[in-house]
């Protein structure tokens, strides 16, 4: 089953270490959206930890995801194909 993580704006990011927890545990694709200025943003298909967390890490220097609502998912594959176009 995959996880799912909804962090509510005003609320940190899971740690580091959470996040590894999570990929380690599903590691068949991640992704991660936020609602900034009335706007869903949507970034997925990262492959790799370090993507998802390089990705992760630019989002939050640019829009402060802390005050953002958030929602993250770690994937493990039932069905369909184990690449970036999940």
């Amino acid at each position: 089953m995959c996880i799912a993580i909804s962090k509510p704006a005003g609320v940190a990011i899971p740690s580091d270490q959470i996040l590894k927890n999570c990929w380690d545990n599903n590691s068949d694709g991640a992704g991660f959206s936020f609602a900034f200025d009335h706007r869903v943003f949507i970034k997925k298909g990262f492959m790799t930890f370090k993507d998802f967390m390089t990705a992760l890490k630019m989002y939050d220097e640019k829009y402060n995801l802390k005050e953002c609502g958030m929602l993250m998912h770690f994937r493990i594959a039932t069905h369909g194909a184990k690449d970036a176009t999940m």
